[in-house]
């Protein structure tokens, strides 16, 4: 009877043992495919909520997120949050918007002080380029990234910074003020964006170019129009 006993507690560690390594390399492999479920963007990380049914969907989106610092209960809590909820790591902040999971780097305001033309960083990836050129209305720019400001309306230094809650500019082509922050919003960019959102301004801290997205009124160029300051993020 002992040595049968023997033999069984025997089988039974091995059994054991053997379930649990699988049961490891189950999760490694789920690991490595929920990593798959991340899409690299400009400005951090996204995952389509739409690609993983709601069955097992919290296991997923914890599986996808782990390497970002953030625990399954935080994961679980954000998945069954109602829409704008938001979870934070030590680097890193989460949120869903339109069945879309979005990761950003937490904010981290930017400052630079620019006292001339000349080519300065603006992250890793990218640098801002100022230019001062004849004005030649048949070669305006039509790019986002690379605008026309009127030389005579613009006073340096300037500044490169993320957007502040006070910021407000006049569109081009508007008659009305508004928000930085409640434009963005208007043009549905979303809440963990917004405070990465560059803006230029001038001495009294009036924003010239909201970065990629549009410029102010007051510097726009007009038939009266000598030289223009070239800007382009590249």
């Amino acid at each position: 009877m002992i040595p049968m006993l023997d033999d069984l507690l025997e089988n039974g560690e091995n059994r054991i043992k053997s379930s649990l390594d699988r049961i490891q390399s189950d999760v490694l492999a789920m690991s490595e495919m929920a990593k798959n479920l991340l899409l690299k963007t400009e400005l951090g990380w996204e995952i389509d909520l739409n690609s993983i049914p709601i069955p097992g969907r919290e296991t997923w989106v914890y599986h996808s997120l782990r390497d970002f610092s953030f625990n399954r209960t935080q994961c679980s809590n954000l998945v069954n949050s109602s829409p704008g909820a938001e979870i934070k790591s030590g680097h890193y902040t989460a949120a869903i918007f339109n069945q879309t999971l979005i990761i950003r780097d937490t904010a981290v305001p930017f400052q630079l002080e620019i006292d001339s033309i000349g080519t300065f960083p603006v992250s890793k990836q990218k640098n801002l380029k100022i230019e001062l050129l004849d004005y030649a209305p048949n070669s305006l720019p039509t790019s986002k990234s690379h605008v026309w400001l009127d030389a005579d309306e613009v006073h340096f230094p300037l500044k490169l910074r993320t957007i502040i809650a006070e910021d407000q500019f006049r569109p081009l082509g508007c008659d009305y003020s508004v928000k930085v922050n409640r434009y963005l919003k208007d043009r549905q960019m979303n809440r963990l964006d917004r405070p990465q959102q560059l803006v230029l301004s001038d001495p009294n801290n009036d924003v010239l170019w909201v970065c990629g997205i549009q410029i102010a009124d007051r510097p726009k160029c007009s038939e009266k129009t000598k030289r223009v300051l070239s800007l382009q993020i590249f």
